[in-house]
């Protein structure tokens, strides 16, 4: 059996998120994480199970406003078409960089 090695390592991604007693994922995603491949983690996976456990009763397809999301500062989730999707689904209600309620720097919290 012949060993190999790679350039560069294997990369996985994992979000994982905790709501209530309800541990929400993990949904994993391969390779570096942008703001594009995070974007569609938030509305392919995120936002949809946070939805089928705390619907809004006027838009069951979106969490209901009682939720608040919370993020730190990695790049990825500083990207403006992730930021300006934040701000539809949870409108003044998202902690992050530029987020309603910033991210306190240096902050351990996640």
């Amino acid at each position: 059996m012949r060993e190999e090695h790679t350039q560069y390592p294997q990369k996985v991604n994992v979000w994982a998120g905790i709501v209530g007693n309800h541990i929400v994922g993990p949904f994993f995603r391969d390779g570096n994480l942008n703001g594009d491949k995070y974007l569609e983690l938030l509305q392919k996976d995120v936002v949809p199970t946070l939805a089928n456990l705390h619907p809004d009763p006027a838009n069951p397809q979106v969490p209901a406003n009682t939720i608040w999301f919370q993020q730190d500062g990695a790049p990825p989730h500083y990207q403006i078409n992730v930021r300006q999707y934040l701000n539809q689904i949870f409108p003044n209600r998202w902690i992050g960089r530029r987020g309603s309620m910033e991210w306190p720097a240096r902050s351990p919290d996640l």
